[in-house]
């Protein structure tokens, strides 16, 4: 009615005992499971008595350097929950079903990315989601950072932010690709220019609208409200200074 010990070379190495077993060294304490050539080393585990089927898991290190967390919720078959890849990837699943992967570059979600804060503040700035790109050397004028978006592995628009010095430098820039037309850009001062323009051609107002103008050397777009005279400028492909109206 007492434990059951077993010894090496006269020191006690594993006990029964009334919650379950006992391994004791002087070192780290192992429990070492080895497979044959090509097969797996396995661990079933069930928990309140291992009468239904979602307390039943498996741990199966397999060869080829896979190691495998399993679940037996559907009551049919074991279906995957972790999966770790010996110098390579680890992919979470739900259901059986893969959503989150490592790879080299970073990570992949596959579905919703769903970010939740909670937060007892009624003011202030409070991010739920922050994105750093972390350069080892020396930005020249075309860095960027950014968001591509795709469709079906197909590219359909990028949003990013250009170099700039100093906190709230760059400038925001949403392209219609993979980051070679632009469709809409706001700089550091606040200014807009829309339609493919290379470089800002109005004035130097925080708030102009340039709308269309690509590569013109005059005063071209909306400028409302600004410190200086407000106008409105009309520009083509022949005269880039076609008419205006000024307030």
């Amino acid at each position: 009615d007492g434990a059951v010990k077993l010894y090496h070379a006269n020191a006690q190495k594993f006990e029964t005992t009334t919650t379950g077993a006992k391994i004791t060294h002087t070192g780290n304490a192992a429990l070492e499971i080895v497979g044959g050539e090509g097969y797996h080393a396995q661990i079933y585990m069930s928990a309140d008595e291992g009468d239904d089927a979602n307390d039943k898991w498996l741990i199966d290190s397999q060869d080829a350097g896979k190691f495998v967390l399993y679940n037996y919720s559907n009551g049919s078959s074991w279906e995957k929950s972790i999966i770790a890849n010996a110098a390579g990837s680890v992919e979470l699943y739900y259901d059986n079903n893969k959503q989150f992967e490592t790879l080299s570059t970073g990570v992949q979600v596959t579905g919703k990315l769903q970010i939740d804060r909670t937060v007892s503040a009624t003011s202030g700035d409070h991010p739920a989601l922050e994105i750093e790109t972390l350069s080892s050397g020396s930005e020249n004028s075309t860095f960027a950072t950014g968001i591509d978006f795709k469709v079906d592995g197909v590219f359909k628009k990028r949003l990013a932010v250009t170099r700039g010095s100093g906190e709230g430098g760059g400038d925001w820039v949403l392209f219609k690709d993979q980051g070679v037309n632009q469709a809409l850009v706001i700089d550091s001062s606040g200014r807009i220019r829309t339609g493919g323009a290379s470089s800002f051609n109005a004035s130097t107002n925080a708030d102009d609208l340039q709308i269309g103008a690509s590569g013109q050397s005059n005063q071209t777009g909306i400028s409302l409200g600004s410190a200086s005279a407000s106008s409105i400028r009309f520009m083509d492909v022949a005269n880039d200074s076609a008419g205006f109206i000024l307030y």
